[in-house]
This record gives C-alpha cells, structure tokens and sequence, in this order.
C-alpha cells in the first residue's frame, strides 16, 4: 500500500519552496545554507553555503533573502552543479524590499531621506 506522505530528513529549515520533485530549503544556523533535495528519492542533490532567512523561486532563478540578497540561476537539470560563483549579488539599502514570483523581480526603494 502508497503511504500517503513522505518524509525527508531534512534538518531545522527557516523557509522552503516545492517546485516539480524538487524542494528547496534554507537551514537554520545548525543546518546553513541552501540545500536541494530530490523528493522522489529522498536524496541531497546539492548544498551551497549562502545565509538566508528567506527564499523565492523564479522560473529560473532562485532569490535568497538575508545578509545580502542574493539571485542565483539555476539549470534544473544540471542542479548538483551549481555554481554559486556565477550568482548575482543585490546591493541592498535600509529602505529596499524585494519580491519575486516565477517571471518578475521586483525592487522597491522607500525615500528615507525624504520622509516617504
């Protein structure tokens, strides 16, 4: 018999995305870093070392929120080789926010000096 569910060992997470037989998870301190897993298998794909409290999933691209907003591009069938050299790093200022769906990033910058 199917068992209903599945479960994946996955450590303690501070956000995660499901896209296709992928889950992507950003560990806690104890568990840093970006980490892909295969659901169907249950396996680690891969692992990159970038702190983020929070993480977005574009079409092709993955957002990591924290420290420094990084966007990274992935290859959804090349994903254990990622490489996290070719990222893009978002400068961001006191009054940025970002957002991203599956086809637009978007920045907004708040006036701090202006009172807006």
């Amino acid at each position: 018999m199917d068992q209903p569910f599945k479960s994946i060992s996955t450590g303690l997470v501070v956000d995660m995305v499901l896209r296709n037989k992928f889950l992507i998870i950003v560990g806690s301190y104890q568990n840093a870093g970006v980490h892909i897993w295969d659901v169907n298998s249950g396996e680690k794909i891969t692992m990159f070392c970038i702190l983020s409290d929070r993480i977005s999933l574009g079409i092709d691209h993955l957002l990591c929120e924290g420290h420094k907003n990084v966007l990274i591009t992935l290859d959804w069938k090349k994903l254990a080789e990622i490489n996290v050299e070719h990222r893009i790093i978002v400068r961001e200022n006191p009054g940025q926010l970002f957002a991203m769906n599956k086809t637009k990033l978007i920045k907004f910058d708040s006036d701090h000096d202006k009172g807006v």
